[in-house]
């Protein structure tokens, strides 16, 4: 199984389930219900600071599984069909490589290492970086596009196909509405942005036509 194949099925689980990129990285096979399309959301894989070492004056940070802080980060979601038979696919294809590797860290972790180990999520940031980088996207201010954008694309999407704003924030367990509410006024502002940039453009070519 390679890197890209593991990054390209964690992009998707996030975008179609709009999760945060440290439920992603947390989750567990026992966590998922397939055959159900139902899946348990809650604990963040976060790198939490450690201690300042004297001697190299660095901190020695430790990977670690937080809960979450809100009640409503915790919550069952239904899995669409697409990411059902994606994590189908990407479950076969990590138990072929756990068996072909001579160490494997912990088999339960749906997004590891090619050993087995918890992803680091500075790492899953570069990846995307890199993804964003290779394809030429980038958000409409020119600031980079993060992983959590793919959060607020589901949001944008979901809304799009008429899901009403109070079921938006079930999936994305935001305990205000207003902040869902936030995000899709601010994403929507962009998109009327460039489409009025867009109309701009064509405003011009028309009137140097038309004289």
């Amino acid at each position: 199984m390679s890197g890209a194949h593991v990054w390209g099925v964690l992009w998707l689980t996030i975008l179609g389930l709009g999760l945060r990129r440290g439920e992603a990285l947390s989750l567990r096979w026992e966590d998922i219900d397939l055959d159900n399309a139902v899946i348990k959301v809650g604990p963040s894989l976060q790198r939490l600071r450690g201690e300042l070492d004297q001697e190299t004056g660095r901190r020695r940070g430790r990977l670690a599984v937080v809960r979450a802080k809100t009640e409503g980060s915790d919550a069952k979601l239904a899995i669409p069909r697409a990411v059902v038979m994606l994590l189908r696919q990407h479950k076969v294809d990590q138990a072929a490589e756990r068996l072909a590797a001579k160490v494997w860290a912990d088999p339960g972790l749906v997004f590891t290492t090619s050993v087995g180990t918890p992803i680091e999520p500075r790492n899953a940031n570069r990846a995307w970086n890199a993804l964003c980088d290779e394809v030429g996207i980038t958000r409409p201010d020119g600031k980079r596009v993060r992983i959590h954008d793919l959060r607020h694309t589901a949001a944008t999407w979901l809304h799009g196909e008429g899901v009403d704003m109070k079921t938006i924030q079930g999936t994305l367990r935001h305990s205000r509405l207003a902040t869902t509410s936030e995000i899709y006024t601010h994403l929507t502002e962009e998109v009327q942005r460039r489409a009025a940039d867009s109309m701009d453009g064509a405003l011009s070519r028309f009137g140097r036509i038309a004289q």
